[in-house]
């Protein structure tokens, strides 16, 4: 999708002449916007595939024994809209500084890293960066899931695969009007920089993979054993926008030794890759209010996002998926939506 500078929130970029502008800026009816359309981005249907046995819980996981794991970039930060709109707008932006920001600790892996980096001060998006209105909004949303996750698990944190301090400086940078510093040590949500963590892996396994792996395991082991009650199941909810989360997160799950007695649950949300702003607002929003059909799922679950109306669609077709589960709960299938 393209449009004029000019076009971006009503307010044009300095200079005259017409830009072709990324899929990410828009006006109020596109991408970029908070505003729900009624455009569907996919009319293929969820599709249920039970491919073979998997893990059973015979009752609703509880919130003691459910961790939370989110991604940073593209999963609770708009980074590609960001680095787009920064590398449109550059140099003419209020922040000189802005274009490269993202590249300089966003998936850049480092083996000899140090965990006592500091933060730098940062300047936050002048108020005529494009879709600055969408962006404050989507950070209201970035909270809004954040609480909801902790309200339903045990445990939730952020684990990213990019370098100290660039969760912090992106989110004073990026995020308007939210203090995630202060929002994460309310909620106790911890961050792991996941190389970090780096450890020898096996030499067919991706390094991302493996970084993550090691990061989920400490994320999971320093929560595991809080509450007495609970007969030793393990829920696992990881949320992100790559292949790489998903891989991570079954590995970590089934490596981590809880019980004999119960299975260790996982439940991965693949988000949309390289998604635009409204995209990525839309898919928090919804799983903020509906964090509770994956969470209380008996079974594995991987739902791979195309849209967000198709995330909608597929927690929905969770409960009908339940109950034909059930009639041949021989098979103890794994869902798996499309």
């Amino acid at each position: 999708m393209s449009t004029t500078a000019a076009e971006l929130k009503g307010s044009a970029l300095p200079g005259d002449e017409p830009r072709a502008v990324l899929r990410h800026c828009c006006s109020d009816d596109s991408d970029c916007s908070t505003t729900a359309g009624s455009t569907s981005y996919t009319d293929e249907e969820p599709q249920v595939v039970s491919p073979h046995a998997e893990p059973t819980l015979l009752r609703e996981p509880r919130a003691s024994e459910t961790f939370i794991v989110f991604d940073w970039d593209d999963t609770l930060l708009p980074t590609s809209f960001i680095e787009e709109a920064a590398r449109m707008c550059a140099p003419n932006c209020a922040l000189p500084d802005l274009h490269g920001q993202a590249a300089r600790y966003r998936r850049t892996p480092s083996k000899a890293l140090s965990r006592t980096k500091q933060r730098t001060q940062t300047t936050g998006l002048p108020p005529d960066f494009p879709c600055y209105a969408a962006i404050k909004h989507h950070a209201t949303v970035v909270e809004q899931v954040l609480r909801a996750a902790k309200a339903a698990a045990h445990r939730v944190g952020i684990i990213t695969l990019s370098e100290r301090p660039w969760v912090f400086e992106s989110a004073d940078k990026y995020l308007p009007g939210l203090d995630v510093a202060e929002l994460l040590k309310e909620l106790q949500i911890p961050v792991y920089y996941a190389p970090e963590h780096q450890h020898e892996s096996a030499s067919d396994e991706d390094p991302k993979v493996s970084m993550k792996k090691a990061a989920m395991a400490e994320f999971l082991q320093v929560g595991f054993g809080h509450d007495a009650s609970s007969d030793g199941a393990l829920n696992v909810v990881s949320i992100g926008d790559s292949m790489v989360e998903k891989e991570a997160a079954e590995a970590t799950a089934r490596s981590v030794e809880l019980s004999k007695t119960q299975p260790s649950l996982c439940k991965t949300v693949k988000l949309i890759s390289d998604p635009s702003l409204k995209q990525l607002t839309d898919e928090l929003q919804i799983l903020s209010s509906k964090l509770q059909p994956i969470i209380g799922h008996p079974r594995d679950l991987d739902l791979h996002v195309q849209s967000p109306e198709d995330l909608t669609a597929q927690i929905a077709t969770l409960s009908g998926d339940e109950v034909r589960a059930e009639r041949v709960n021989s098979d103890r299938p794994k869902i798996v939506l499309l």
